[in-house]
């Protein structure tokens, strides 16, 4: 694992993005990072309380949904 910059973690063609939930700065960087980097997926986390809602959704894909 490699740093790219700073605050980026790459493994490959993965990068990662350290965060703290609810901080505009943390969203400024992760926005910075989507420029830059330009990613064709993107995997976050989501609590367990909608992990039932989540699946249905991706069970309609590629309809769009909103959760």
């Amino acid at each position: 694992m490699t740093a790219t910059r700073r605050n980026d973690l790459q493994w490959n063609q993965i990068r990662m993005v350290p965060i703290l939930h609810n901080r505009v700065e943390f969203a400024l960087e992760v926005r910075k990072v989507f420029d830059a980097f330009k990613p064709h997926h993107v995997a976050v986390e989501y609590p367990d309380t909608l992990k039932e809602k989540i699946l249905a959704v991706v069970r309609r894909l590629p309809l769009l949904s909103v959760v």
